[in-house]
């Protein structure tokens, strides 16, 4: 009996400790940020490059468009800010949209593909990792929206704004307001 009340005081010591180390971690889960898209400032870029599928929606598709480096920003900023999602990653199994390659001044390369994901936020893969623009409880998103695609908050299908944004800049030509090709 003695030999267990000598170890009694080891025994609570070790057990508070893991008690304690596991309450660390589960908060350390709860209270981390979701990883971002680790996309460059448009000053790193040297070469992006955007494809577009979009035949479906009234526009012609588009094949190795070369991004002018005056809207390398635009782009860019049509896609930050992100966090992983595994809601977006559940939404690639609807049709790509898009792809743009990115190029950068370092020889990096990424690769982002979005998918047409309805009246969602703008799902996106970066390089095989899934991201949702804005992220679930971005409080900017609907004024974001106003600010990149100049619609409504009402209209919130961001991938098809995104295309249209991109086909504008790769064609010069606006498709909210030209007729569709038939």
């Amino acid at each position: 009996m003695w030999r267990y009340v000598r170890f009694r005081h080891l025994l609570l010591t070790v057990l508070a400790s893991i008690l304690a180390l596991g309450l660390t971690i589960v908060w350390l889960l709860n209270s981390r940020t979701s990883a971002s898209a680790d996309l460059p400032d448009a000053v790193e870029v040297e070469v992006m490059e955007v494809s577009l599928r979009v035949r479906e929606f009234g526009l012609a598709d588009v094949t190795n468009c070369r991004i002018d480096e005056k809207h390398f920003a635009t782009v860019l900023d049509c896609l930050k800010p992100s966090e992983s999602s595994a809601f977006a990653r559940e939404m690639t199994v609807f049709p790509n949209m898009g792809e743009i390659r990115i190029r950068m001044k370092n020889g990096r390369t990424r690769r982002v593909d979005f998918v047409d994901a309805g009246k969602n936020p703008l799902c996106f893969m970066v390089d095989g990792a899934a991201f949702l623009r804005g992220g679930h409880d971005y409080p900017n998103y609907r004024e974001d929206h106003l600010r990149l695609y100049k619609l409504p908050s009402e209209a919130i299908d961001e991938a098809l704004s995104f295309a249209y944004k991109l086909h504008e800049i790769c064609t010069g030509r606006d498709p909210m307001r030209e007729p569709p090709t038939p």
